[in-house]
């Protein structure tokens, strides 16, 4: 039960949080227009942005475990987190500000939320990991 934990709540927080970015944070931060590929709002596609968020989890999860095999303290978690978000957005960000007509501001508070969101994720990971127990003989 705790792995299957140690999974959803992270998952579930980063959803939630990103849907309290997206929805409501970020347009009263940056008053820019969405851009002219972006899909309006009734058609967003929810179930994609749940799959992009599961198998976000999934990516956080295994170097995580693979760099504490036991619980780490928050900061450390939160530190992981942050690592993930910037790692995960900066170069891709990039990439579409050198091909696309988008802001490069709006990208650049876009990757520093998700150093945020990324970062609670991994302070949850750390308080929900389960220690590696070595095998103990009679």
């Amino acid at each position: 039960m705790r792995k299957l934990l140690f999974f959803l709540v992270p998952c579930l927080a980063m959803f939630v949080l990103g849907g309290l970015w997206n929805s409501i944070l970020l347009e009263k931060i940056l008053a820019l227009p969405a851009p002219v590929i972006a899909r309006p709002p009734a058609e967003v596609r929810l179930g994609v942005i749940a799959l992009a968020h599961v198998l976000l989890t999934a990516f956080m999860a295994f170097p995580f475990t693979q760099s504490f095999p036991n619980p780490p303290g928050s900061l450390a978690g939160f530190q992981f987190g942050s690592l993930f978000g910037v790692i995960m957005t900066v170069p891709v960000y990039l990439l579409l500000y050198a091909a696309w007509n988008v802001s490069l501001r709006a990208l650049l508070v876009d990757a520093g939320w998700h150093a945020i969101e990324q970062g609670v994720g991994g302070v949850l990971l750390g308080v929900l990991l389960v220690e590696k127990r070595l095998p103990t003989y009679p």
